[in-house]
């Protein structure tokens, strides 16, 4: 029997390696909260742990007799440095301190991020051996997170991604995007070329599981669905799924720089963080936000169809237009 314990199961990517782990034949243990929304893992057949990852006896206990652990909970909105320490860091050595006393584990997959390394050049993605230059707080947090999981390596079965980009069905930011396309709009941050790379959310959870079945440890992996595409170029695949025409508007930098001023100066006076802050700016501005595939797909003997995300996208759209969310 192979039991599974997923944190941040209530989330956009850990929802979706929930289905994949149950789809295998997984018992499926779902760390939340108990303010979580559940709505994704409704009639599901998983076992719920409200503990949250403040409690490590409670972790313990949910940690009995499991095999694989998949580490996702975090958090990607904050409005200084140390809450993200404590969403990022913090729970994140909780949840490895419990790992300590479980002797059934045969991987533990940590979710960080592409934001952890920083960004690249055009042309130029990103690959596992070069230094860490984070740029924005978030991105600072998963550093120091993935800093922390190497202090492990020697203790315990431990693999590192840093997913780049990710779409699909549930996810929110992206979204965004794409519901600007729809009114007639490909929006480009600043006169620079912009360059991302992207996974889709089905790819994504499938090689999680897949780093988590080799007896691969004290690694980092991108993972990555197609290396190298430009904001514009997402755009017209967008408008394509949505049977749109689009045109492509350039938003300057410094109209993007004011929006993030007022957004901070909003959240001075409020509980509430909107997208746009100067935080965010640090990661707007960069030209290029790529990683390379090479190394996962060495070890998997695998490679990238770059032709496969005009049906991934025509998915995640039809499933926004199902569920009234465009």
């Amino acid at each position: 029997m192979k039991i599974a314990l997923i944190t941040g199961a209530s989330g956009f990517v850990g929802s979706h390696l929930v289905d994949l782990l149950i789809e295998k034949g997984f018992v499926v243990r779902c760390i939340v909260r108990n303010t979580s929304n559940l709505q994704w893992l409704k009639d599901k057949k998983i076992e719920l742990f409200d503990c949250g990852l403040n409690d490590v006896d409670a972790l313990k206990v949910a940690l009995q007799n499991v095999s694989y652990v998949y580490h996702i909970a975090g958090v990607v909105k904050a409005k200084n440095l140390e809450n993200f320490i404590v969403g990022n860091v913090t729970l994140t050595k909780n949840i490895l301190d419990a790992c300590l006393e479980a002797n059934s584990i045969k991987k533990i997959i940590i979710t960080s991020s592409l934001a952890a390394a920083g960004p690249s050049k055009i042309g130029f993605p990103l690959n596992e051996k070069l230094e860490c230059k984070p740029v924005s707080l978030y991105g600072i947090s998963k550093y120091e997170q993935e800093k922390l999981a190497k202090g492990y390596f020697t203790k315990l079965p431990i693999i590192i991604v840093r997913p780049p980009v990710v779409f699909g069905e549930r996810e929110t930011d992206v979204l965004e995007f794409i519901k600007t396309v729809k009114t007639g709009i490909i929006p480009i941050a600043g006169t620079n070329a912009k360059e991302i790379s992207i996974i889709y959310v089905g790819d994504l959870v499938e090689k999680l599981l897949k780093l988590s079945l080799t007896d691969i440890k004290s690694e980092i992996f991108y993972t990555v669905g197609i290396e190298k595409m430009r904001w514009s170029e997402l755009g017209k695949i967008v408008a394509k799924s949505l049977d749109k025409k689009a045109i492509k508007i350039v938003v300057p930098h410094f109209i993007i720089w004011f929006l993030c001023l007022l957004g901070e100066f909003y959240a001075k006076f409020s509980s509430k963080l909107l997208p746009l802050n100067l935080n965010k700016f640090a990661e707007i501005k960069q030209e290029a936000w790529t990683c390379s595939a090479s190394k996962f797909n060495s070890f998997f003997n695998e490679c990238g169809n770059k032709d496969e995300i005009e049906t991934q996208m025509q998915k995640t759209v039809n499933w926004y237009k199902e569920n009234n969310w465009i």
